[in-house]
This record gives C-alpha cells, structure tokens and sequence, in this order.
C-alpha cells in the first residue's frame, strides 16, 4: 500500500516568510547578529557543537517531511534552510526546521491524519521521532559536560573573529596577572597578528611591572646584607 500524501499543507511562501522573517526578527536585539559568525558563536557558547545540532535539525526535519509524503520538500525546504542559516541567521534557520519537523509529527498523530499513512509510514514516524528525542537528550548532556570542561583558550582559539571570542580575550587581557598561563597558551597556538600583539604587550606589561615590585624587595635585600656584612667597631 503507497503511503497517501496529507491534503493539508503549509504554503511555500508562507514558510519562506517563517524561516527567513522569523529568524531575521529573533536576531534583531543582539547587534552582534549582523554576521552569521557571530551568531553561531553565541549558539556555540551556550551550547556547544552548534554545527552538529543543525545538522541532527535538518536530519530530522526531512525524515519526517519525507515520511508524510513530501520528499521533494523535504530537500528543497532542507536546501532553503541550509542556505538561510549559512549566509544570513544562523541556526535560527534550522532551529525552525526542527519546529515545523515537531508540529508535523504532532500533527501526524491526529487520527484523521494518522489513518492517512500507512502502516509502513507510522512505524517509520515512530522510530524517527523516538530517535530524535533521545537524541535531543543525549545532545543537551554532551553540551553540557562539553562546557565545563571547556575553557576560554579553546573558545578564543575557534572563535577568535565574533564578538563574544573578542571579549572573552579581553576578560583576559584586563587581568593578566590572574591569566598569565591561559593568555601563554593563546599566544603559542594564535596565528593572527593582531590578537598575538595584544597578548605580547599585556604579557611584557605584567613582566615590566614584576620587575619593578621586585626591585625595592631586592634593594632592602642588599642593603640588609651589606649592613650584616659590615664589622662592627
């Protein structure tokens, strides 16, 4: 039995406006969404391995589109999506793929639409659903024991061109004394020019103000041990 294609569909240009207008407008408060760098560097710090999650997003949204009888769209809608993400919001792009993909699937189990399919397609829906829900929940662990383990050198070394990766290096410029090690570590690794002369000037500023706490410490050091050394009359 061919699986029977849902009567009801979303309409082309009213998706394009949801996934382009939406997620122009859910960037719209940061300034620093003007790049899609940036963006996905925000998304990357508050949940690491962003890259994977779109592609797990776009994996999910086609296996349903394609389930319910909408292989076409669901690579032309994946394609949409891929480009809108990549060259202007970011994972918001697939973030709603993954929306859309989640009311199909909810939608599909209404009974006059889940009589529709056929038994094949049912059990397909149930398997991709299951898997990526649990997907979902092993996802949010890795993020998350990804981020305590992860430190500002890792971030900077990858995100060094958004803003977030820029001040991340400038939390750690302003104190170098308490971050001597990780700006060292920054430096041996960087190939930027720019961001490796700004951690030598902090670095040669911290020795240069070592030296002079330590000058008075070894003058009073001296001049004890002339005093000891002197003969008494």
């Amino acid at each position: 039995m061919e699986d029977t294609v849902l009567k009801k569909r979303i309409p082309l240009p009213t998706l394009t406006l949801i996934i382009i207008g939406g997620g122009g407008l859910l960037s719209l408060p940061s300034t620093a969404a003007a790049c899609t760098v940036c963006i996905f560097s925000q998304f990357e710090y508050a949940l690491p391995h962003i890259h994977l999650w779109c592609m797990g997003m776009m994996i999910w949204f086609c296996a349903v589109r394609a389930i319910t009888g909408h292989p076409f769209s669901a690579v032309f809608w994946s394609f949409v999506g891929f480009i809108a993400g990549s060259a202007f919001i970011g994972p918001y792009a697939f973030f709603l793929l993954a929306a859309i993909a989640f009311c199909i699937t909810i939608k599909a189990w209404f009974p006059k639409k889940h009589r529709k399919l056929s038994k094949a397609s049912r059990i397909a829906l149930l398997v991709v659903t299951t898997v990526a829900f649990t997907s979902i929940l092993i996802g949010l662990k890795f993020s998350a024991e990804t981020r305590k383990i992860r430190g500002d050198v890792d971030f900077i070394l990858e995100w060094k061109e958004s803003s977030i990766g820029r001040a991340a290096l400038q939390r750690l410029l302003s104190e170098p004394d308490k971050n001597e090690g990780q700006l060292r570590a920054i430096l041996a690794q960087i190939e930027d020019e720019n961001i490796a002369d700004k951690i030598r000037q902090a670095l040669t500023k911290l020795e240069q103000r070592k030296e002079s706490q330590a000058s008075p410490k070894q003058a009073i050091k001296r001049s004890s041990g002339t005093l000891e050394n002197t003969p008494s009359q």
